[in-house]
């Protein structure tokens, strides 16, 4: 880890402290433990740690951001394997990274706050792929397709916020890469037959 420059190292630092700890049990002092820098040093590069929360957050939010339009920009890639793509993504980022996709859904979910970067990155995202589906099935209205794919997103963020909240064990509980294939896989397909529905 020390290769890096300490700003970067610190900025990781906070990313797996948060995975490991919570945002509400995160200190500068483990943070400086875990970058192997003083306490000084994150006040220098960052001022506070609120500021500094701030950017390992937008650090996680840029990295999603970019796998998300690596899959859903994929042309040659069929729409519904895309979406399959996507769904999956979600979900394994929620059994994977627990404790950093509530620090991003907290202002959202209990804030009830509608300004944060996560929601505008995930609102951005929703309408790449919304347009993406609305030119890959000519044959709905908009708004029925609009509305499916709605119904999609909300079952994956749901799955992502929450992935052992079915404890059954069977295709909707995520336990590895298979099973989270599979849910994905079952989750996007909801798509097509929902589009079928009049909203």
């Amino acid at each position: 880890m020390t290769a890096l420059p300490p700003e970067k190292r610190i900025l990781e630092a906070t990313i797996t402290c948060i995975e490991q700890d919570g945002i509400d049990n995160l200190t500068t002092r483990k943070i400086a433990e875990q970058a192997e820098v003083n306490i000084a040093a994150i006040n220098y590069y960052f001022r506070s740690k609120e500021r500094l929360v701030e950017e390992a957050k937008q650090m996680t939010l840029e990295h999603m951001r970019g796998d998300l339009l690596e899959i859903v920009e994929q042309a040659e890639t069929p729409f519904q394997q895309r979406l399959e793509e996507v769904v999956a993504y979600l979900i394994d980022g929620g059994k994977r990274f627990p404790k950093i996709v509530m620090a991003h859904m907290y202002a959202i979910l209990v804030e009830k706050r509608h300004d944060t970067p996560a929601l505008y990155m995930f609102r951005d995202i929703f309408e790449r792929i919304n347009r993406q589906a609305v030119a890959a099935y000519p044959q709905f209205s908009e708004v029925n397709v609009r509305a499916a794919l709605a119904q999609v997103m909300s079952a994956a963020f749901f799955t992502m916020l929450a992935p052992d909240f079915f404890q059954e064990k069977n295709f909707l509980v995520a336990e590895d890469e298979a099973s989270t294939g599979r849910l994905a896989g079952y989750t996007a397909r909801m798509f097509e037959r929902c589009m079928h529905i009049e909203p």
